[in-house]
Order: C-alpha cells, then sequence, then structure tokens
C-alpha cells in the first residue's frame, strides 16, 4: 500500500481501525475507502487453492475480501462483535461491487497485502539452476 494512501484516510478511521486490528492494509475506490485486515492461514489457503482452480479466481477473490474487510465506506466492522460487526460492513461492501464490480481486483490485492503478499519484493536466485 502506498503511504499517501493510508495517509488520506481520514485520521479518526485510520486511529479506530489500528486500535481494533493493529496492521490493516487501505485502498481508495472510486466509492470512497474500504481497508482489509490480514487473512488468517486456513483464509488464505482457501483463497490460494481456489484461485489456482479455472475460472474460479473472481470467486476466490470475492470471498477474500469480504473474509478481510473492516471497513468500507463508513462502515466499520466491530472486532468484538463478530456477526453483527461483519454482516454491517459486508452489506456495506456489497453495495459498492454491486455499483462497481471491477474493484473486486483492487480489494482482493488489498487484502493480499495486508496478508503479507508483497508483489514488489526483491528476491534472488541461488544455487545451481
Amino acid at each position: 500500500m502506498a503511504d499517501d494512501i493510508a495517509s488520506d484516510l481520514p485520521a479518526d478511521v485510520e486511529s479506530k481501525l489500528t486500535a481494533d486490528y493493529g496492521d490493516f492494509a487501505a485502498v481508495r475506490t472510486v466509492l470512497g475507502f474500504v481497508a482489509m485486515r490480514s487473512a488468517t492461514k486456513p483464509e488464505y489457503n482457501r483463497f490460494y487453492a481456489a484461485s489456482q482452480k479455472e475460472g474460479e479466481r473472481a470467486v476466490a477473490q470475492e470471498a477474500l475480501a469480504f473474509k478481510c474487510v473492516i471497513y468500507a465506506n463508513g462502515v466499520y466492522a466491530n472486532p468484538s462483535d463478530d456477526k453483527h460487526g461483519q454482516d454491517e460492513v459486508r452489506a456495506a461492501l456489497k453495495v459498492m461491487l454491486d455499483k462497481r464490480p471491477g474493484m473486486l481486483s483492487s480489494l482482493a490485492n488489498c487484502a493480499l497485502e495486508a496478508s503479507g503478499v508483497d508483489g514488489d519484493a526483491a528476491t534472488k536466485k541461488y544455487g545451481a539452476s
């Protein structure tokens, strides 16, 4: 996540999410900000397995986004009330995706970044080829 995007989050939103979740990633969409927590290892494993299946990438991205969303355009997930808080923020995310379904890739990438995926990580191959 680019630092300038995070600093554009309203200060009260950033403070609340940091207090409630610690690390998170956020993306500014055409319809407002969305923030994602890290996926758990089982959530990430399900996403990865599903995304490798022919024609299932969008389904996997959507499942990951709905699992990891903690803030969507003014609605917070309440970490102390999993069912109610998650239902509200997921409903807000659904409204956003119904209007702009193309945002899904950006949202999944945001969740993956929160989970530690770094497409720009410097890597180097060692040993015999």
